[in-house]
């Protein structure tokens, strides 16, 4: 058995790695509340970028190893005694998703038995500059690109997609790219993707609500799927209550396992949608 998944920061397993930095604090209690989460975001993120650029080369593959053997890709492969491959990268938008998952399905010689897509915002846009190597890590939220370091280039295409792309406009941009991840796997392996959901997902409900009677956004909706993801295959739906999460708001390794139990059980019964 083989499976693929592919996502943003939750599927990597950002800041499960994150043990092998001097100086990290530890899991955090839950924020209260978006606005709170994000300036907690803000606030840690300066620390945890310049941190880990001190690593030495051996605690940077130390940290990866643990992303990965901590992630819920690698636990439900265990679970499934499957081999898989976990092509998440944190800051992905879903257009970078449907990218990098087409590159790797053509590249993947062998049968593969699910393809699992966990969600990400709709308000990541990927960008190109020369300062990265490549698309995979091009694509950063909105809300963070002026205060993380981005170069001016970076911002100035930013500040423009803000002042030319309308709410709507985004909304359509981002179902669009899940139909066409849709189709593009169904085209690849003869099977629909399984879409997950991640704490990301808020973002997109309260939007879909407020144009959900656009007959054009309306159609999306349906060839999209994203109704149609069952509690089992939301991640939120394995938090409890009081539980800590990572400081940039991240979850544990213990919410992995639950989520990859999930997941696991939910395929004893799972029947691919037509």
């Amino acid at each position: 058995m083989f499976i693929y998944c592919n996502g943003d920061s939750f599927t990597q397993g950002d800041e499960l790695g994150d043990s092998v930095i001097p100086g990290w604090s530890g899991p955090v209690n839950q924020a209260t509340s978006f606005e709170e989460s994000s300036a907690r975001t803000l606030k840690e993120w300066p620390w945890h970028h310049n941190a880990v650029n001190k690593l030495s080369v051996d605690q940077l593959q130390q940290q990866a190893k643990l992303e990965l053997e901590l992630s819920w890709p690698s636990q439900l492969a265990k679970l499934l005694g499957a081999d898989f491959k976990n092509a998440g990268k944190g800051g992905s938008s879903m257009q970078t998703i449907l990218w990098r998952t087409m590159l790797d399905l053509n590249e993947i010689n062998r049968e593969i038995d699910y393809v699992f897509i966990m969600l990400t915002s709709p308000q990541r846009l990927t960008m190109f500059s020369a300062e990265f190597e490549d698309h995979y890590e091009c694509c950063r939220s909105y809300m963070y690109g002026y205060s993380m370091g981005y170069s001016p280039d970076i911002q100035h295409l930013m500040k423009t997609q803000l002042v030319v792309e309308t709410e709507k406009d985004m909304v359509l941009r981002y179902l669009n790219d899940i139909v066409l991840t849709n189709t593009c796997v169904h085209s690849a392996t003869g099977k629909f993707p399984i879409l997950l959901e991640s704490t990301m997902n808020h973002f997109y409900k309260s939007l879909l609500e407020q144009y959900s009677n656009v007959s054009s956004i309306k159609r999306l909706i349906k060839l999209s799927r994203i109704n149609n993801i069952p509690k089992q295959l939301k991640m939120p739906t394995y938090m409890v209550a009081g539980e800590l999460v990572m400081p940039m708001g991240h979850l544990t390794a213990a919410v992995h396992t639950r989520f990859a139990e999930g997941v696991a059980a939910y395929l004893t019964s799972y029947k691919e949608q037509t």
